[in-house]
């Protein structure tokens, strides 16, 4: 199916563009990467397991390229700037925060629901969550 074959293409891509292996996830810029693409691996899972019920393997493609988009967006306009690159470590340091972020969403019973509402004004998403301690 065509979702399974672009995360294999992006995949193939993040990893071959790198001439040095696995990515240095010392450097701070990674490991904000890293964590902003885990945070929102873990929304989109839980969002789709919670409102749409699609298989696992399912799941696991829809979350791993929807929440590498933003990244591969900025990415892009980071190529654009004058004294900025394309920063393909940028891209697998995402990758691997939304592997990350799908598997701690997996393993975790964090009840939340995303809304989305048409107001007056135009539409309002909100997270609800009935977590307590």
């Amino acid at each position: 199916f065509p979702l399974k074959k672009i995360l294999i293409l992006f995949i193939s891509f993040t990893f071959s563009t790198l001439s040095s292996g696995i990515v240095d996830m010392t450097q701070s810029d990674k490991k904000k990467h890293f964590l902003g693409t885990s945070i929102v691996s873990f929304i989109v899972n839980k969002h789709l397991f919670i409102n749409k019920k699609h298989t696992k393997q399912k799941r696991l493609i829809q979350t791993i390229l929807i929440s590498n988009i933003p990244g591969l967006f900025k990415e892009i306009m980071d190529s654009k700037e004058v004294n900025n690159k394309f920063d393909p470590e940028d891209l697998q340091a995402n990758f691997l925060g939304s592997l990350a972020g799908y598997l701690i969403s997996e393993k975790t019973n964090f009840p939340f629901m995303i809304n989305y509402t048409k107001t007056s004004n135009g539409k309002t998403v909100s997270i609800n969550s009935n977590f307590s301690f």
